[in-house]
C-alpha cells in the first residue's frame, strides 16, 4: 500500500466534559509526513469551505492533480485549532475541547483523500485500544454525515467517550480530490472504492495511530465497502475489529430507486451532478415547495429532523456522481443478488464467503428508509453465520424510537444522540477489549420486520 502524504496538525485544548447517555443495547501501514497545517474546516454556504479562529498558525489543504493530469486541483484554507478556540457548527468546532485536526493519504492510483480525526485531549477521557472510522455513503461527505453539528455529531460523541474517530472522504467526495466531470477518465466506480479507497484509509490510520485494527461504521455504500471487503477476503479486511453498517445493506429491493432505476441511468449516462441539483431542487419554495419536500424526504422522514440542520445537510453533503456508480446503485444492488462489481465478476454479499466471516457485525436500519429498505440490511446481516451479529430496526413499531427513521435520520435526527449513537457505542465497546473479554453470542435470533404504516404528512411535511 503506498501512501505518499499523511499531514496532520494539532492544538492543545480544554478538558471535554463529557454528557452521560445510558446506552440501551437489544440483544500494512503506509508511511506518513507532516506537510503543514489543515485542519478545522466548515463548510461554508456558498458550498466551498472556509475556517473559524483566528490566532492559529494557518495552512493550507491542497487537492493535487494526480495520474494522467485528470484532476482538478481543489484548496481551501483552514486553520489549526481547538474546539475550545472556535465557534459555531462542526468542522469549525463542536465545543467541549475535542480536538479536531485535517489528514490526507493516497491511494496507489494518486487520489488524495481527505481524513477528519476527532479525539478527546490525553487524559480527559477512558483510553481506547481502537480507533474509529466513520465511512460515509454514496457522494457524500465525512464532515456533513459525521460531524455536521453540535446537536448531531456522531463523531463528537465517540470522541467525547475516548475514541479516536477518523471521518475520511472517498475519492470525488468532500474534501478529497474531485475529477474532472468532462474527462471520464477521471471517472470511478464502487469497486475504486472497494479496491483502493478503503484499503488506503485503514492503513493510513493504523499508521498514524499504531492500532493493529479498527471499528468501522459505514453508512449507507459505507457499510457496504466492509461487505465487500469481508465477502472479498481483502487483505484490509483483516483489521476490521467490528463493522457496524448503519443505514445500509447490499440489496435495494423496495427502495425508491428499484421503482425508477432504468429511468435514472439514462438521464444520468453523462454522471450525474448532484452536489448542484438536490441543494437547488431542496430550496426551492411557493408552488414548487412540494417537488423540494418530496426530494428532502427521499434522505430523511422531516418532522425526525430539525429544519436549520436539514438545511445544512442538503446544502452542503452531495458532490458528482459518476454514470458508472449509476449504475450499480440503479441496477444490481435492486437486483435479486444484490449489488455487484461493475463488471458482474462478484457480488458484494456472497453468502458463501460471509458464512465463514467471524467478524462482530451489527446492523442499524430505519424503518422508512426509501434509499436501503430495512428488509435489505436484514438480509445482508443474515448472510453472516459468526456468533457475533446483530440487527436493530429503528421505528416506533419496534418500540426502538419515538419517531421514523429515514437515510440519513440515525446520523442529524433529532433524537438520534439518544436512540443510535449509544447504540453504536455500546456494541465497538463490547468488542474493543481483547478478544478473551468479548461478551458470550447473544441467545435470541435476528428480529423480523414488522409492518410499518405508510409515511403520513408528519413524514412529507
Amino acid at each position: 500500500m503506498r501512501l505518499l502524504r499523511l499531514r496532520r496538525c494539532g492544538a492543545a485544548a480544554d478538558p471535554v466534559s463529557d454528557e452521560l447517555i445510558a446506552a440501551n443495547l437489544p440483544g500494512a501501514p503506509g508511511r506518513g509526513r507532516d506537510e503543514g497545517s489543515c485542519c478545522s474546516s466548515a463548510p461554508s454556504s456558498s458550498g466551498g469551505y472556509s475556517s473559524s479562529g483566528s490566532d492559529s498558525d494557518e495552512g493550507e489543504c491542497e487537492g493535487r492533480a494526480g495520474a494522467r493530469g485528470r484532476r482538478a486541483r481543489r484548496e481551501s484554507s483552514a486553520s489549526c485549532a481547538s474546539d475550545s478556540e472556535l465557534g459555531g457548527g462542526c468542522g469549525g468546532g463542536c465545543g467541549g475541547g475535542l480536538l479536531r485536526t485535517a489528514h490526507s493519504a493516497t491511494t496507489p492510483d494518486g487520489w488524495r483523500l481527505h481524513l477528519h480525526r476527532v479525539r478527546a485531549p490525553a487524559g480527559a477521557a477512558p483510553a481506547r485500544r481502537h480507533p474509529v472510522v466513520l465511512c460515509p455513503g454514496l457522494a457524500s461527505g465525512g464532515i456533513e454525515s459525521f460531524d455536521l453539528d453540535p446537536r448531531v455529531s456522531m463523531a463528537a460523541h465517540l470522541a467525547r467517550r475516548g475514541y479516536d474517530v477518523w471521518v475520511p472522504d472517498l475519492r470525488g467526495n468532500g474534501r478529497s480530490d474531485r475529477p474532472s466531470w468532462w474527462d471520464r477518465s477521471t471517472w470511478w466506480t464502487v469497486d475504486e472504492h472497494l479496491a483502493l479507497d478503503l484499503p488506503t484509509v485503514i492503513a493510513a490510520v493504523l499508521a498514524e495511530t499504531g492500532a493493529a485494527s479498527v471499528h468501522w461504521v459505514g453508512h449507507s455504500m459505507g457499510g457496504m465497502l466492509a461487505v465487500g471487503a469481508l465477502s472479498r477476503g481483502l487483505e484490509c479486511a483483516s483489521a476490521l475489529r467490528s463493522v457496524t453498517l448503519l443505514a445500509s445493506g447490499c440489496f435495494g429491493a423496495g427502495s425508491w430507486h428499484s421503482l425508477v432505476g432504468p429511468g435514472v441511468r439514462a438521464v444520468a449516462a453523462a454522471g450525474f451532478h448532484a452536489g448542484h441539483v438536490v441543494p437547488f431542487v431542496s430550496r426551492l419554495r411557493g408552488a414548487l415547495a412540494p417537488l423540494a419536500w418530496a426530494v428532502q424526504s427521499l434522505f430523511f422522514v422531516r418532522s425526525n429532523v430539525d429544519p436549520e440542520i436539514g438545511a445544512k445537510l442538503m446544502g452542503s453533503f452531495l458532490s458528482f456522481i459518476p454514470s458508472g456508480v449509476v449504475a450499480q446503485f440503479m441496477g444490481s444492488l435492486n437486483s435479486e443478488l444484490g449489488i455487484s462489481s461493475s463488471d458482474g465478476s462478484f457480488n458484494y454479499a456472497d453468502p458463501k464467503a460471509l458464512a465463514h466471516v467471524s467478524t462482530p457485525v451489527f446492523g442499524i436500519n430505519g424503518a422508512r428508509d426509501l434509499f436501503c429498505p430495512a428488509a435489505g440490511g436484514l438480509k445482508t446481516i443474515s448472510m453472516f453465520k459468526g456468533p457475533h451479529r446483530r440487527f436493530l430496526f429503528l421505528g416506533p413499531a419496534y418500540g426502538t424510537a419515538k419517531d421514523n427513521y429515514g437515510h440519513f435520520c440515525p446520523l442529524v435526527g433529532r433524537r438520534a444522540p439518544v436512540e443510535v449513537f449509544p447504540q453504536i457505542e455500546a456494541f465497538i465497546s463490547e468488542f474493543d477489549a481483547p478478544h478473551g473479554a468479548w461478551p458470550a453470542p447473544p441467545a435470541s435470533p435476528l428480529p423480523v420486520p414488522a409492518p410499518v404504516a405508510p409515511a403520513g404528512p408528519a413524514g412529507v411535511a
